[in-house]
């Protein structure tokens, strides 16, 4: 059996290819409120911002720009962002990243990948991504694990890759702790393990991310990493169907073939439960 290679879109509106246990992983950037700015292109193995950028609807943290002056320079380059006014943001995020500003440089990192206010240079932009996450920001570790994963602007290494996307993942971002478990189940920057991708793709399922929920019940119905258990796998794929994801639709209608009367309804109402709580949850 292989697991699902598909990457959401976002955590609740998913596309997907039947059966194909081994993942594929993504990027997603955002700025300092994790709002999702960029578009990703598909490759063979992880997807990353692509040169269509919805940038940055972002909250100043005021805590990120050590003094006022610099705050109100940020908001003037996220405002000018806002206006698709890149040369201007670039500007200014040149101007802070150079004096150590790390989501200043993150941004930067994000303009040179897309090519916004400045030729597109994937090798400027991991030296950015690279000095902010070196300085802890969990968008740019994982961007750093995307482009060692896809050897954009760096030599293609897997090791590097599974170390910074390992970095978030263990931050609760649920993007990376789905690439994670993708990573696992490949054996690509670490030994191939199925307990481990099973643990990783449960907790972004749990988050609600769709593509985990889909893997989770094709571990589940095939035993992989885990029991086979169809009622697990029911569950998982019923929950991820919910959310409009059509091969867990098809996933589910496969396993119902297997279960009996009694384990489908079951199955059913351990759905319904999950989906009040995960809906309670994040009201």
């Amino acid at each position: 059996m292989e697991i699902e290679e598909r990457k959401a879109e976002s955590p609740l509106n998913v596309r997907g290819e039947e059966l194909a246990l081994t993942g594929q992983c993504q990027g997603r950037t955002a700025i300092l409120k994790k709002i999702r700015f960029a578009k990703k292109e598909d490759f063979s193995m992880s997807r990353i911002c692509s040169t269509t950028c919805y940038v940055l609807l972002a909250i100043l943290v005021l805590t990120a720009v050590p003094d006022m002056a610099n705050a109100g320079l940020f908001e003037e380059a996220v405002a000018a962002c806002d206006k698709d006014e890149y040369s201007t943001a670039y500007n200014i995020f040149n101007k802070l990243a150079e004096q150590g500003n790390s989501e200043a440089q993150n941004c930067l990192g994000i303009m040179y990948f897309n090519g916004q206010g400045v030729t597109q240079n994937y090798r400027e932009a991991f030296k950015w991504y690279k000095k902010a996450a070196e300085q802890g920001v969990p968008d740019a570790q994982y961007n750093i694990g995307l482009m060692y994963l896809k050897g954009q602007g760096v030599t293609q290494n897997y090791v590097q890759a599974f170390k910074w996307c390992k970095k978030v993942a263990e931050q609760g971002y649920s993007d990376a702790q789905y690439d994670i478990g993708v990573m696992y189940s490949k054996g690509q920057g670490t030994t191939q393990n199925y307990t481990q991708a099973l643990k990783w793709y449960k907790k972004a399922a749990e988050k609600g991310y769709s593509d985990a929920q889909n893997n989770l019940g094709l571990m589940y119905e095939f035993g992989k990493g885990v029991l086979q258990n169809y009622i697990q796998a029911y569950i998982w794929y019923n929950v991820c169907a919910e959310s409009g994801y059509p091969v867990a639709i098809k996933n589910r209608d496969r396993v119902t073939s297997k279960m009996t009367s009694e384990q489908i309804a079951q199955a059913q109402k351990m759905t319904r439960e999950w989906i009040a709580r995960y809906y309670s949850a994040v009201k």
